[in-house]
Protein backbone atom coordinates (compact mmCIF):
# COMPACT_ATOMS: atom_id res chain seq x y z
CA UNK A 1 0.00 0.00 0.00
CA UNK A 2 1.58 3.27 -1.05
CA UNK A 3 1.07 6.66 0.54
CA UNK A 4 -1.48 8.52 -1.54
CA UNK A 5 -3.33 5.35 -2.48
CA UNK A 6 -6.54 4.03 -0.96
CA UNK A 7 -7.41 1.18 1.39
CA UNK A 8 -10.97 -0.12 1.08
CA UNK A 9 -11.79 3.01 -0.93
CA UNK A 10 -10.55 5.43 1.76
CA UNK A 11 -7.45 7.66 1.63
CA UNK A 12 -4.47 5.66 2.87
CA UNK A 13 -3.06 7.88 5.60
CA UNK A 14 -0.01 6.46 7.39
CA UNK A 15 -2.11 5.42 10.42
CA UNK A 16 -4.53 3.53 8.20
CA UNK A 17 -1.63 1.88 6.40
CA UNK A 18 -0.06 0.87 9.72
CA UNK A 19 -3.34 -0.66 10.90
CA UNK A 20 -3.87 -2.43 7.59
CA UNK A 21 -0.29 -3.75 7.55
CA UNK A 22 -0.58 -5.01 11.13
CA UNK A 23 -3.90 -6.75 10.45
CA UNK A 24 -2.58 -8.36 7.24
CA UNK A 25 0.62 -9.54 8.96
CA UNK A 26 -1.32 -10.96 11.88
CA UNK A 27 -3.45 -13.01 9.47
CA UNK A 28 -0.24 -14.72 8.34
CA UNK A 29 1.34 -14.96 11.79
CA UNK A 30 1.22 -18.46 13.29
CA UNK A 31 1.62 -17.16 16.85
CA UNK A 32 -0.68 -14.96 18.86
CA UNK A 33 1.07 -11.64 18.26
CA UNK A 34 -1.64 -9.50 19.83
CA UNK A 35 0.11 -9.29 23.26
CA UNK A 36 3.19 -7.90 21.49
CA UNK A 37 1.43 -5.24 19.44
CA UNK A 38 2.14 -2.58 22.03
CA UNK A 39 5.85 -2.41 22.78
CA UNK A 40 6.70 -2.66 26.45
CA UNK A 41 10.22 -1.36 25.95
CA UNK A 42 11.60 1.96 26.96
CA UNK A 43 14.16 4.27 25.41
CA UNK A 44 16.85 6.01 27.41
CA UNK A 45 19.04 8.93 26.50
CA UNK A 46 22.12 7.54 28.31
CA UNK A 47 24.56 6.54 25.57
CA UNK A 48 25.96 3.03 25.35
CA UNK A 49 29.02 1.69 23.53
CA UNK A 50 28.05 -0.48 20.59
CA UNK A 51 29.43 -3.97 20.00
CA UNK A 52 29.44 -5.79 16.63
CA UNK A 53 26.33 -7.93 16.33
CA UNK A 54 24.07 -5.46 18.19
CA UNK A 55 20.59 -4.73 16.90
CA UNK A 56 19.92 -1.06 16.26
CA UNK A 57 16.95 1.05 15.25
CA UNK A 58 15.99 4.60 14.45
CA UNK A 59 12.54 6.15 14.32
CA UNK A 60 11.01 6.93 10.94
CA UNK A 61 9.34 10.29 11.35
CA UNK A 62 8.39 9.29 14.90
CA UNK A 63 5.77 6.83 13.63
CA UNK A 64 7.55 3.52 12.95
CA UNK A 65 11.02 2.06 13.33
CA UNK A 66 13.84 1.10 10.96
CA UNK A 67 16.16 -1.69 12.14
CA UNK A 68 19.56 -3.08 11.22
CA UNK A 69 22.68 -4.81 12.55
CA UNK A 70 25.73 -2.96 13.86
CA UNK A 71 28.88 -4.62 12.45
CA UNK A 72 31.66 -2.43 13.88
CA UNK A 73 33.57 0.70 12.85
CA UNK A 74 30.36 2.79 12.95
CA UNK A 75 28.85 0.65 10.17
CA UNK A 76 25.35 -0.85 10.02
CA UNK A 77 23.96 -3.50 7.67
CA UNK A 78 20.39 -2.70 6.67
CA UNK A 79 17.69 -3.71 4.22
CA UNK A 80 16.71 -0.63 2.22
CA UNK A 81 13.26 0.17 0.87
CA UNK A 82 14.52 -0.79 -2.60
CA UNK A 83 15.24 -4.32 -1.37
CA UNK A 84 19.03 -4.02 -1.40
CA UNK A 85 21.05 -5.08 1.64
CA UNK A 86 23.85 -2.59 2.16
CA UNK A 87 26.46 -1.55 4.66
CA UNK A 88 26.26 2.11 5.64
CA UNK A 89 27.44 4.54 8.28
CA UNK A 90 25.25 6.12 10.96
CA UNK A 91 24.34 9.05 8.70
CA UNK A 92 23.31 6.71 5.88
CA UNK A 93 21.20 4.63 8.26
CA UNK A 94 19.18 7.66 9.39
CA UNK A 95 19.20 9.52 6.07
CA UNK A 96 15.69 10.35 4.92
CA UNK A 97 14.10 9.11 8.16
CA UNK A 98 13.77 12.36 10.08
CA UNK A 99 15.79 10.69 12.86
CA UNK A 100 19.05 11.83 14.40
CA UNK A 101 19.35 9.21 17.14
CA UNK A 102 20.17 5.52 16.75
CA UNK A 103 19.21 3.17 19.57
CA UNK A 104 20.74 -0.19 20.52
CA UNK A 105 18.87 -3.13 22.07
CA UNK A 106 19.96 -3.42 25.70
CA UNK A 107 18.99 -5.12 28.92
CA UNK A 108 19.84 -3.68 32.31
CA UNK A 109 21.96 -1.03 30.62
CA UNK A 110 24.10 -3.53 28.67
CA UNK A 111 24.13 -3.83 24.89
CA UNK A 112 22.84 -7.18 23.63
CA UNK A 113 25.09 -8.50 20.86
CA UNK A 114 26.46 -11.67 19.29
CA UNK A 115 29.24 -12.09 16.74
CA UNK A 116 27.08 -14.64 14.87
CA UNK A 117 24.45 -11.95 14.24
CA UNK A 118 27.13 -9.72 12.73
CA UNK A 119 28.47 -12.56 10.56
CA UNK A 120 25.01 -13.39 9.22
CA UNK A 121 24.38 -9.73 8.35
CA UNK A 122 27.75 -9.43 6.58
CA UNK A 123 26.92 -12.42 4.35
CA UNK A 124 23.86 -10.59 3.00
CA UNK A 125 25.68 -7.40 1.90
CA UNK A 126 24.97 -6.57 -1.78
CA UNK A 127 22.17 -9.13 -1.99
CA UNK A 128 18.64 -8.13 -2.96
CA UNK A 129 15.19 -9.09 -1.75
CA UNK A 130 11.67 -8.52 -2.93
CA UNK A 131 11.02 -5.67 -0.48
CA UNK A 132 7.49 -5.28 0.79
CA UNK A 133 6.56 -2.90 3.62
CA UNK A 134 4.22 -5.44 5.20
CA UNK A 135 5.77 -8.83 4.43
CA UNK A 136 9.48 -8.51 3.63
CA UNK A 137 10.89 -5.52 5.48
CA UNK A 138 13.87 -4.46 7.59
CA UNK A 139 12.46 -6.15 10.72
CA UNK A 140 12.24 -9.50 8.94
CA UNK A 141 15.84 -9.07 7.69
CA UNK A 142 17.07 -8.09 11.17
CA UNK A 143 15.23 -11.02 12.73
CA UNK A 144 16.78 -13.39 10.18
CA UNK A 145 20.23 -12.16 11.21
CA UNK A 146 19.28 -12.53 14.88
CA UNK A 147 17.90 -16.08 14.62
CA UNK A 148 19.72 -17.54 11.61
CA UNK A 149 16.41 -18.48 9.97
CA UNK A 150 13.93 -16.52 7.87
CA UNK A 151 10.43 -16.44 9.33
CA UNK A 152 7.74 -14.72 7.31
CA UNK A 153 5.86 -13.77 10.49
CA UNK A 154 8.68 -11.60 11.86
CA UNK A 155 7.78 -8.36 10.09
CA UNK A 156 6.63 -6.21 13.02
CA UNK A 157 8.96 -4.30 15.34
CA UNK A 158 7.14 -5.64 18.41
CA UNK A 159 7.67 -9.24 17.26
CA UNK A 160 11.36 -8.50 16.64
CA UNK A 161 11.55 -7.17 20.21
CA UNK A 162 10.02 -10.40 21.49
CA UNK A 163 12.54 -12.45 19.49
CA UNK A 164 15.40 -10.35 20.94
CA UNK A 165 14.16 -11.06 24.47
CA UNK A 166 13.88 -14.78 23.73
CA UNK A 167 17.23 -15.03 21.93
CA UNK A 168 19.13 -13.31 24.75
CA UNK A 169 16.92 -14.77 27.49
CA UNK A 170 16.11 -11.40 29.05
CA UNK A 171 12.87 -10.12 30.53
CA UNK A 172 13.51 -6.43 30.00
CA UNK A 173 14.48 -4.73 26.78
CA UNK A 174 15.61 -1.13 26.61
CA UNK A 175 16.58 0.94 23.60
CA UNK A 176 19.54 3.15 24.47
CA UNK A 177 21.14 5.94 22.50
CA UNK A 178 24.36 4.80 20.81
CA UNK A 179 25.39 7.67 18.53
Amino acid sequence: VAIGSTVAGLPAAPAIIAGFVASEVLKETPINAAPFMKSKTTSFDKKVFLQPGAIVHCNLYGAVEHTGIYVGNEQIVELTGSGKVRITDFNGFTQGTGASVIYAACSNGRVLYDENIKNRAMRFISSSRDYNLAFNNCHRFTCQCLLGVDRACNTLFCILESEIRNRFNVKTLEWRNCN
